[in-house]
């Protein structure tokens, strides 16, 4: 099974699909149906490409798309949401640590036995060996339980986008994050306390075929490149308002400023989550706004 505490940084803004009653209001706008587009003009000697992932699924996907991979093979540096080194793994689960008081102290006593029940079925681990960590590592890492027990990617040993930085880096391609570690911390924690962590983890346990259902739902879209209709379900099922734009769209805006130097400085495969793509506020609408011709590739 692929590492729970590395795979805490593919399961961002992508994998929380529980009723929380959003009250966020949608656009018009429609993202065609692709997560693979080309990025030219502008002023760009060479196209870049940009790849929406899915954190969940494995190179076995991706080694299915020829033309991603022909276009990946174009291309100089690799440009993803951050950069997946040895380094970033401990900050992170360091960062997942309660300060405080521990698992068993958060959670409502029946929260705390279905959580754990499930854990055990799952994964045949009792909750008291993560009694430390907090009830957001706790989701997590039942989402990927879900994702290997149900919906299974096993051919393949490495997540998608760290197959890209390390398949980057075999082939002495720049590997440039878009962020650091710290602002994936910021959005995935700091920003939710305790209390609303643990409100996401009981609604997550509550229904355990409800949470199953949607993650298939959820793998569904994204094989069908449905990109609005993914953000639609997370406007419909998941965060506030507020939430979504620290998860999504701040960081989409601080990206899209990024890019244009590292387009201009070399042909740029471009790997983030899939949602960072989708809808008026998406990288496909910002990059167009700043004059590139985005071009959707289908496969």
């Amino acid at each position: 099974m692929i590492s729970l505490h590395r795979s805490l940084f593919f399961l961002l803004l992508f994998c929380f699909f529980q009723q929380s009653g959003a009250s966020a209001q949608q656009t018009t706008y429609k993202t065609e149906k692709s997560v693979f587009y080309e990025i030219s003009g502008n002023g760009l000697r060479k196209s870049s490409w940009m790849f929406g992932t899915m954190h969940l699924l494995t190179q076995r996907y991706v080694d299915s798309l020829p033309l991603v991979m022909d276009r990946f093979n174009t291309c100089t540096q690799v440009v993803g949401e951050i950069v997946l080194d040895s380094n970033a793994a401990p900050k992170m689960l360091s960062a997942a640590l309660l300060k405080e008081k521990n698992l068993k102290d958060i959670l409502p006593e029946q929260v705390y036995q279905k959580t754990n029940d499930w854990l055990k079925e799952l994964s045949g681990y009792d909750l008291t060996l993560f009694n430390t960590i907090n009830p957001m590592f706790i989701q997590i890492s039942l989402l990927q339980m879900i994702q290997s027990t149900y919906y299974s990617d096993t051919s393949g040993s490495m997540l998608m986008d760290d197959y890209f930085q390390k398949r980057g880096a075999k082939e002495y391609k720049e590997v440039i994050g878009l962020e650091r570690i710290d602002d994936q911390i910021q959005a995935l924690f700091s920003q939710f306390s305790i209390d609303r962590q643990t409100e996401l983890l009981t609604e997550f346990v509550s229904d355990k075929n409800k949470s199953i259902r949607e993650l298939g739902e959820m793998t569904r879209l994204y094989r069908k490149q449905q990109l609005d209709d993914l953000e639609k379900l997370m406007y419909d099922e998941t965060y506030k308002e507020n939430e979504i734009n620290v998860l999504l769209y701040d960081r989409n805006q601080k990206w899209v400023e990024q890019l244009p130097t590292l387009m201009m400085r070399a042909p740029s495969f471009i790997a983030v989550g899939a949602l960072h793509l989708a809808g008026e506020r998406g990288l496909v609408n910002l990059l167009r706004q700043k004059g590139y011709t985005v071009t959707p590739y289908y496969f």
